[in-house]
């Protein structure tokens, strides 16, 4: 199972728990049309202060291995967030957010060969050994990649879902790493990946015709297309 729906690192929501992904048009229409999913490198991710640790003795190891971390950044949330909106759309009016659910998140990548770990972030400003071995579902388990699961508390609104996996190229019995420069596209079953689609509540009226011919034309029929909740003076 490539999704380790039970997380061996972190906290995982309920299988029915409503999660979105808010994205610019231009990245939604690459994974409607390729089926791939696009993950950032970590060294791509907005916060500096991501994996920046308080203990010196394990800044050297953290660093090392950002290279070869790639993440897929998701909201836990039952209604759309305005901040959301403006922070993935960035100033783009034409955006879209999927809406799934944790259980349809992990089936989408069942036919992945590798191992994708979920988590919910944790919003603390203070990054020390001690996170290594707590909150963990089986109890007292130091991991290291719990590192990536943490984020300083100005975040704390994004309710964060985070899909982390480690890049390797296979290489005889001895996996090599090998770094990421910008991300990876994952490849994703859309059917599974997208329960319906919410309008950025920027867009125009003609914005819905231009997603149903998107989703219409790549076999997409019966995704439903709804408008946002949220009231917009244009």
């Amino acid at each position: 199972m490539p999704v380790e729906r039970n997380s061996r690192i972190m906290r995982v929501p309920n299988p029915e728990d409503r999660v979105w992904r808010y994205m610019r048009f231009v990245r939604f229409k690459q994974l409607v049309e390729t089926g791939h999913l696009f993950f950032p490198s970590y060294r791509m991710l907005d916060d500096s202060y991501e994996m920046t640790l308080d203990d010196n003795r394990y800044t050297r190891m953290v660093e090392n291995q950002k290279e070869h971390i790639i993440v897929s950044c998701w909201s836990l949330n039952r209604y759309e967030q305005y901040n959301l909106w403006t922070t993935y759309l960035r100033g783009n009016k034409e955006g879209v957010a999927i809406v799934t659910t944790y259980n349809d998140l992990c089936n989408s990548f069942e036919e992945y060969p590798y191992n994708i770990i979920p988590g919910i972030v944790k919003y603390q400003n203070s990054l020390n050994e001690r996170i290594l071995i707590r909150d963990h579902p089986n109890g007292g388990v130091r991991n290291y990649y719990r590192y990536v699961f943490y984020k300083k508390k100005y975040f704390t609104l994004d309710n964060e879902l985070r899909l982390f996996r480690y890049h390797f190229i296979p290489n005889g019995i001895i996996p090599t790493m090998d770094p990421v420069e910008n991300g990876l596209n994952i490849p994703c079953n859309l059917h599974h990946l997208i329960n319906y689609v919410v309008l950025s509540p920027f867009v125009n009226k003609y914005f819905s015709m231009k997603v149903k011919k998107l989703l219409d034309s790549n076999n997409l029929h019966d995704i439903n297309i709804k408008k946002s909740s949220i009231k917009i003076n244009q």
